[in-house]
C-alpha cells in the first residue's frame, strides 16, 4: 500500500495538483487519493478522501479553491475533495462512481494500510454478477421515479391546464436523467460545472456512450439547452400545441437512458474486475500479487518451467508490468516474445511480461559474470514459483561454490573494452562511406551499434545481459534499468521511428530497392543522432 505521496504515480499531473496534494498528506489531512488514467476515463479523474475529523469548512474551502477549476480548464483533470464517513454513514460517491474510481488499483495513497478496507470494502462488491444487478436496481428506480412523476404530477397539471408548472415538472425529469448521469462521472462534490449545460457539453465531448441519452436524431441540442436554462423564476413558457414536443423529447431521453448507462458502466467494471474472478482485494500490493499469481499459472499452463524470480514489477493505472527471470531446462530465449504476447492477450493488454530466459546451467556456466546481479536478484526472497523445493538451491549452487578469491571487479571493465573497440570500428567504417549521408549498409552497422550499446548499458547498470539481441528486447531491459534516462533518449514516438529504421531490409538485387522501403534522410540522422546520445552517455558511465 503506498504510505506515502510518490511523485512518479503523479507523473502528467499539473506541478501545482501535486504541489497542493503534498502539502494536505504532510498535513495530515487526507485519508486517501485514487487516481485514474485517460485510458480508463476520458477526464483524468484525481479522488482525494479527506480525513473524517476534516471539518466541512475546510472541504468546501479545497473543493472551491480557483486551482481546481484552472486544472479542469486547462489540463482536463478534475480533483474532487470529498467525505466518505461509515458511521454515520454519510459519502459523496454514489455506487456507480465509486465501483469505477474508487478501485483499489487506482490507490496512490493511503495514510494507513487499512484505509481502503475500514471505509469503503462494505460498499464495494468484487463481484461482477453483484454490480450488475445492482446496477440494474438502480436504473429501475430511476424509470420509477420518472413513471412516480408522471402519475403524481404530470396527469393532473395537464388536466388543469397548468403549462408553466407542466414546463418545470418535465425540466425537473430531464434533470433526474442528467444529474443520475452526473453521478456516475462525479462525487456530489464536485464544482466544476456552473450550469446543467455546460455539463452536458462536457458529456457530449468525453463520453459518447452517455452523450447519446441526451444528443441524438430525436432531439434538437439546441431546445434541450433551452429548457435546461428554466427554473421557477424563467420567463420561458409552454402552451398547450407545445406538450408534444417536450414530452416527445422526454420520452425519448427516458428511451435512451438505459441502454446509454449500461453501455458505459458494464464493459468498464468488467474490465476492473474480470481479472480478480471475484476475490476481494483491498490494496494496490494485493493486487499486484493477485496479478503476478494469475501471470504464472497462465505460464505453468503453456511451459516447462522449473524457476521463476520476480526481479522487479510496475504498477500504473491502467496496467501493470513484471520482469521476470524465468528458469526451465527446456527454455529457449526464442520463447520470450511468445510468452509476452500471451499475456498480453490473455490480460486484455493489461498486463505485460518482460522475461530474461535461461537454462538450468546457466549460473554454473555463466555466473562469475553475473555474481552481482545474481546475489541482488536470485534470492529466496524473489522465489515466486519452484517446481520442487530444491530447485532455488540447485539453481544458485554453482556461484557458492567459486573460490574465495574468485575475483568478478574486471569483468564490467573487460566487456566495455570490449563493445568500446567494436563500436569505434563500426563508426570508422561508417565515416569512411561519409557518415552523414545515408547509404545502403548503413542500417545494418547502426543495428549492430545500438545492440552494442544496449548490451554496455545492461551489464554496467544490472551487471546482466541477456542471450538475445533483439534491439526491441534490449530496449525493453534498458527502460527497466532506468526509466528516466530511456524516456530522455527516446519518448515512445521518437523510439518506433527508430525501430521501423533498424527493421529496414536491404535489397537483394538493385532493381528491388523502392522508395518504399528505403529509409529517409532524416530517419537516419535521428538514429544516428540517438546512438551518438547515448554512446557518450555510457562512456561517461564507465568512466565514473
Amino acid at each position: 500500500m503506498k504510505t506515502k505521496l510518490e511523485i512518479n504515480e503523479l507523473r502528467g499531473i499539473p506541478l501545482v495538483v501535486q504541489e497542493k496534494l503534498l502539502y494536505e498528506t504532510n498535513n495530515g489531512n487526507i485519508e486517501l487519493i485514487f487516481a485514474t488514467s485517460p485510458h480508463f476515463s476520458a477526464i483524468k479523474q484525481i479522488t482525494v478522501v479527506l480525513n473524517k475529523d476534516i471539518p466541512e469548512a475546510k472541504r468546501q474551502e479545497l473543493q472551491e479553491s480557483s486551482w481546481t477549476k484552472e486544472v479542469f480548464e486547462q489540463f482536463a483533470v478534475v480533483v474532487t475533495f470529498c467525505k466518505h464517513i461509515v458511521f454515520p454513514f454519510e459519502s459523496d460517491f454514489h455506487f456507480t462512481y465509486l465501483s469505477l474510481y474508487l478501485n483499489p488499483q487506482f490507490i496512490i495513497y493511503s495514510r494507513k494500510e487499512s484505509s481502503w478496507g475500514s471505509l469503503l470494502q462494505n460498499f464495494y462488491t468484487f463481484s461482477i454478477r453483484r454490480q450488475l444487478l445492482q446496477f440494474d436496481n438502480w436504473v429501475l428506480e430511476i424509470k420509477q421515479k420518472n413513471e412516480d412523476y408522471k402519475v403524481r404530477f404530470i396527469d393532473s397539471l395537464i388536466k388543469q391546464k397548468q403549462f408553466q408548472a407542466l414546463l418545470i415538472m418535465y425540466v425537473h425529469i430531464i434533470r433526474l436523467y442528467l444529474h443520475s448521469v452526473q453521478s456516475m462521472l462525479f462525487p456530489k462534490s464536485a464544482f466544476i460545472f456552473n450550469s446543467d449545460v455546460e455539463l452536458l457539453e462536457s458529456i457530449e465531448n468525453n463520453y459518447p456512450e452517455l452523450s447519446q441519452i441526451f444528443i441524438n436524431n430525436e432531439i434538437d441540442k439546441a431546445y434541450l439547452c433551452n429548457l435546461l436554462n428554466v427554473d421557477s423564476n424563467s420567463d420561458m413558457t409552454i402552451e398547450e400545441n407545445d406538450l408534444t414536443e417536450v414530452e416527445s423529447l422526454c420520452t425519448a431521453i427516458s428511451e435512451q437512458f438505459e441502454k446509454g448507462v449500461n453501455n458505459f458502466f458494464t464493459p468498464r467494471i468488467e474490465y476492473l474486475l474480470s481479472d480478480l474472478k471475484g476475490k476481494q482485494i483491498f490494496s494496490k500490493v494485493e493486487y499486484e500479487q493477485f496479478m503476478l499469481n494469475a501471470v504464472i499459472k497462465r505460464l505453468l499452463q503453456s511451459y516447462r518451467i522449473d524457476l521463476i524470480y520476480l526481479i522487479e514489477s510496475k504498477v500504473s493505472n491502467d496496467s501493470i508490468e513484471f520482469l521476470l527471470f524465468i528458469v526451465g531446462a527446456d527454455i529457449k530465449i526464442q520463447m520470450e516474445q511468445h510468452m509476452s504476447t500471451l499475456i498480453r492477450n490473455h490480460f486484455n493488454q493489461r498486463v505485460e511480461i518482460t522475461c530474461l530466459l535461461h537454462k538450468t546451467t546457466w549460473t554454473e556456466r555463466h555466473g562469475t559474470k553475473f555474481l552481482p546481479f545474481i546475489y541482488k536478484y536470485i534470492t529466496d526472497d524473489n522465489v515466486v514459483y519452484s517446481r520442487t523445493s530444491k530447485k532455488h538451491s540447485k539453481f544458485i549452487l554453482p556461484v557458492f561454490e567459486l573460490p574465495e578469491d574468485t575475483d568478478s571487479s574486471n569483468w564490467q571493465k573487460d566487456f566495455w573494452k570490449l563493445c568500446q573497440d567494436n563500436l569505434e570500428s563500426q563508426w570508422l567504417q561508417m565515416d569512411l562511406f561519409s557518415c552523414s549521408i545515408y547509404q545502403i549498409g548503413h542500417v545494418v552497422q547502426l543495428g549492430s551499434i545500438f545492440k552494442q550499446l544496449c548490451l554496455s548499458f545492461l551489464y554496467k547498470k544490472l551487471n546482466y545481459v541477456p542471450h538475445f539481441a533483439s534491439p526491441r528486447y534490449l530496449w525493453k531491459l534498458v527502460q527497466w534499468a532506468d526509466r528516466d534516462y530511456s524516456n530522455q533518449l527516446m519518448n515512445t514516438e521518437q523510439s518506433e521511428a527508430l525501430f521501423y529504421f533498424l527493421n529496414t531490409k536491404l535489397p537483394y538485387f538493385p532493381r528491388q530497392s523502392t522508395s518504399a522501403n528505403n529509409p529517409s534522410q532524416e530517419q537516419y540522422i535521428n538514429t544516428l543522432h540517438i546512438c551518438n546520445h547515448f554512446y557518450n552517455h555510457i562512456k561517461e558511465l564507465y568512466t565514473n
